[in-house]
């Protein structure tokens, strides 16, 4: 007989279940905080696409250019798609021609 293996969700106790959630909060938290000083021009595009921060990488592009000055949900779409960027992509997940294609981009808007 041949078993076929299941991914079974692990069980968490309630303590665990609430420092979990408290962890995902802290880090919505800490990604919307940086995109408000993005925003505001705190935090440069560069030092932002170049962050090492594990929970900071995690921010999408799309959420990124939203922000951005000027850019809404349509032109955000619109701008991903001529860089050739998934709208689901986050800053970790993109290659060197995308980076920079949307540094170029961005520092032109800039200027």
């Amino acid at each position: 007989m041949n078993k076929t293996k299941t991914n079974q969700i692990p069980a968490l106790t309630d303590a665990e279940r609430m420092a979990a959630l408290d962890k995902a909060l802290e880090a919505r938290r800490k990604r919307s905080l940086t995109l408000q000083e993005f925003k505001q021009g705190r935090i440069s595009i560069e030092d932002l696409l170049n962050t090492q921060d594990e929970c900071l990488r995690r921010i999408k592009i799309y959420d990124l250019l939203r922000v951005y000055k000027g850019i809404g949900n349509a032109k955000a779409r619109k701008i991903m798609k001529e860089l050739h960027i998934a709208e689901t992509r986050r800053i970790a997940g993109i290659g060197k021609h995308q980076y920079a294609a949307l540094l170029d981009f961005l520092r032109e808007r800039a200027s």
